[in-house]
């Protein structure tokens, strides 16, 4: 599926400055910081039916359901249905679920060819679209309460939410460029492998654990989609206390690839948060279906991902998981925090700013925690040497599924036990 390269004359320059990524890191880049925890700071424990939704998810549903009663009737009358009476079905005080179908809509993933096919789905499906609506499509889109992705749907969503929610015909035109070529073996790239290294070891030098695998593959891939980018800093330190830090993997330099290309923002992504959609004009407005990205854990050198493991989750207001072990949430702003028995473990263990875009969606597309193929061939040389490198500390891994075992990179604060004491 191919999107269309055609856009309106001066949509371009108009498109990139009017919808440009909000940036709102506290530190004014890519590092977090640690602040005083606000008063009354808890993790929300989702036990019951009548907690298990977000205050602020459900009051979103809510609003934008109210106000879909023109876009019901907009849409039911193109479609054109025989003997189906709309102004009765589209009922004054319309709810989502009750009187009007609560509909979500789920990209898988897949890459660069989730994005692009995706993108090419939900234009069909946008009344933005001339055609979409001739064809009787157009109109789903703002119809939609939900819409989730993971890995390369959730390149789609992050990249679209965090612009505005724009026609995906914009993206294409203004931010994706994915007529651009692209190679990690150019010189353009290899030129900047050094200062790619140095950057690292100033991040060791701050006091931080640096992994091998920003050394080893930091050359090869934080330039590889990044040939035009200025030189970028990973994570710093936190505070001057040697005890607080967060947990650095090359999560943080996929964070970088993909918000070099994903990302409506003139720095590159690294001041962008996932929380700042809901700063958008389209969230506001309550305009645009609610995005969920997802992503999952993996056990030390297991592959298989199956029924029983945990599916976290990122939206704009929180992030969390409902599988039955944990079911907690916590706002999204104040991710990475420390937390003891649903309380932060100390009036200053807060963080800010954790929530990095590019970071974010990087964590439902870490693909490089997939144990390495155990027979050699040369295509399959650089998971093989990744394996080789870490010891199998697969960075994908967001929580322990055991205490047991000790080789788990830790992208976030470990959720289970700052939630057990309280339950």
């Amino acid at each position: 599926m191919l999107i269309s390269s055609w856009t309106p004359a001066g949509s371009r320059s108009d498109h990139r400055r009017r919808d440009l990524a909000i940036e709102a890191s506290p530190s004014g880049g890519y590092e977090p910081i640690v602040v005083r925890c606000p008063a009354n700071f808890t993790i929300r424990v989702a036990g019951t039916d009548s907690d298990f939704l977000g205050q602020k998810e459900a009051d979103y549903i809510a609003q934008k359901a109210a106000k879909s009663t023109d876009l019901w009737q907009t849409y039911l009358a193109g479609v054109g249905l025989a003997d189906f009476d709309v102004a009765n079905f589209t009922t004054s005080n319309p709810v989502a679920g009750e009187t009007v179908p609560n509909i979500g809509i789920a990209m898988s993933g897949g890459g660069i060819r989730a994005l692009i096919g995706g993108a090419g789905i939900l234009d069909a499906f946008d009344n933005r679209n001339p055609e979409a609506v001739n064809a009787g499509t157009g109109g789903i889109l703002q119809l939609a309460n939900y819409i989730t992705g993971l890995s390369g749907g959730s390149w789609l969503l992050g990249s679209w939410a965090t612009s505005n929610f724009p026609r995906f015909t914009a993206l294409n035109q203004t931010v994706w460029r994915l007529t651009e070529p692209s190679s990690y073996t150019s010189w353009n790239s290899v030129k900047r492998y050094p200062k790619a290294i140095s950057q690292a070891k100033r991040k060791s030098k701050s006091g931080f654990p640096t992994s091998l695998v920003e050394f080893s593959f930091a050359p090869f891939v934080t330039t590889a989609f990044f040939p035009k980018v200025q030189p970028f800093t990973f994570l710093t330190a936190l505070s001057n206390k040697p005890n607080v830090f967060i947990w650095i993997c090359f999560l943080s330099v996929q964070s970088y690839i993909l918000s070099r290309h994903l990302i409506n923002d003139t720095h590159h992504g690294s001041k962008v948060l996932f929380s700042s959609i809901r700063n958008t004009t389209e969230y506001l407005n309550r305009q645009a279906p609610f995005p969920i990205l997802l992503c999952t854990s993996r056990v030390n050198g297991v592959s298989e991902i199956n029924s029983d493991t945990p599916i976290y989750e990122f939206n704009p207001e929180e992030f969390g998981v409902c599988h039955p072990t944990l079911k907690a949430f916590i706002p999204l702003e104040d991710l990475g925090s420390r937390m003891e028995a649903g309380k932060p473990a100390r009036e200053d263990s807060c963080v800010q700013g954790f929530d990095n875009a590019g970071f974010v969606i990087g964590a439902s597309s870490n693909v490089l925690s997939q144990p390495g193929f155990r027979k050699f061939s040369w295509k399959n040389i650089l998971p093989e040497a990744y394996d080789k490198i870490t010891n199998h500390i697969y960075d994908e891994a967001i929580v322990p599924v055991s205490r047991l075992l000790h080789k788990i990179v830790f992208l976030f604060p470990r959720p289970k036990s700052a939630v057990l004491k309280q339950k």
